[in-house]
């Protein structure tokens, strides 16, 4: 199935091409996106008193997507590219994402974990709070002790 990306009425859309269902929606100046294992994800933040919380969409491969004429991206910098002239993408073609992985555990957190350009990163989402874990230096032997991080 088909995903057709839109900017309607200044709103970044993700619809569903056979049912038109809308999957995502949120407003183009806000929207941001990752790129992980082939995976697009778009995601917003709100900041409500000091803590901020992520909403994101589920992951689209980048084949079953499609602008708003029907027109399917051939790959990521033909995504990025269309990306770059409507929406405010928050991270540049400059950052990479990298050895992505993600855990749901019995404490009903979901663990993800991953490189940022080369940078090590461990979160932690739970009831639409994301937390960081601190002090984070090597994603391979810090990832197994995730519980018992400290996150903020």
């Amino acid at each position: 199935m088909a995903k057709r990306l839109e900017i309607i009425n200044n709103k970044f859309t993700i619809t569903d091409t056979i049912s038109l269902e809308i999957e995502f929606e949120h407003s183009a100046e806000e929207t941001k996106h990752l790129y992980s294992s082939g995976y697009v994800f778009f995601f917003y933040e709100v900041t409500r008193n000091d803590e901020i919380t992520k909403y994101r969409s589920r992951g689209y491969l980048i084949s079953e997507l499609e602008d708003g004429d029907g027109n399917t991206f051939a790959d990521y910098d033909e995504l990025l590219a269309w990306l770059g002239t409507n929406i405010d993408v928050g991270y540049s073609s400059n950052n990479e994402v990298t050895d992505y992985i993600a855990e749901f555990e019995n404490d009903l957190y979901i663990y993800a974990g991953y490189h940022l350009n080369t940078t090590p990163i461990i979160r932690r989402y739970k009831d639409s709070v994301v937390e960081i874990a601190q002090n984070v230096t090597n994603l391979a032997t810090d990832w197994p002790n995730r519980l018992s991080l400290i996150y903020i």
